[in-house]
């Protein structure tokens, strides 16, 4: 749509055409990008690229000498609730609930928008972790309660863990998990 091609390697310099392009772009276009993109929802499409001027391409070290010199005084703190990714499902599907094929729909979706390989395996290693094997015809609100569980696992619970792992090897970090229990 717009012109500009990101390679398929992660090469700085295939990297830094893409933000030239875009930065050339009017700003009409990448209003209309955005509204195109708008409808993968399990990815996060675009983050701070090394530009050279706003961030240097040797971020990464620099950031690792001033954490450990600064974060030592900065306690950190993490959260996630229950149902994180509770609004990347309609309306309709959280107050009713959703039926096994709807689940593995939006099971593969996201995976085939997270990952390049091995999806299959992925799909079956997800459903087979958020299934309850001990029900045997799993109500839509009981699926629809997994699915979220699974969504905000790998949208928002990994990440927060993964940042938490990182930024909090030199000072203090807290972690808390919300969760309540809804009326059946």
């Amino acid at each position: 749509a717009s012109g500009c091609i990101a390679g398929s390697s992660t090469s700085i310099s295939d990297w830094e055409s893409l933000i030239l392009c875009l930065r050339d772009l009017p700003f009409q276009t990448l209003v209309n990008i955005s509204s195109e993109v708008s409808s993968i929802k399990f990815k996060n499409l675009f983050a701070p690229s090394a530009d050279n001027v706003v961030i240097r391409h040797d971020f990464r070290t620099n950031q690792l000498r001033k954490r450990s010199e600064t974060l030592n005084d900065i306690d950190l703190l993490f959260g996630v609730s229950l149902f994180d990714a509770a609004h990347l499902l309609s309306n309709t599907d959280c107050e009713y609930g959703i039926e096994m094929d709807k689940r593995d729909s939006i099971f593969r979706e996201m995976i085939s928008q997270c990952f390049k390989y091995h999806q299959q395996e992925l799909f079956l290693a997800v459903s087979n972790e958020y299934t309850d094997w001990e029900t045997i015809l799993p109500d839509p609100m009981s699926i629809r309660d997994a699915t979220i569980e699974a969504l905000t696992d790998s949208l928002f619970v990994a990440p927060v863990i993964a940042a938490g792992n990182k930024l909090g090897r030199t000072g203090s970090a807290f972690m808390y998990s919300f969760e309540y229990i809804r009326n059946q």
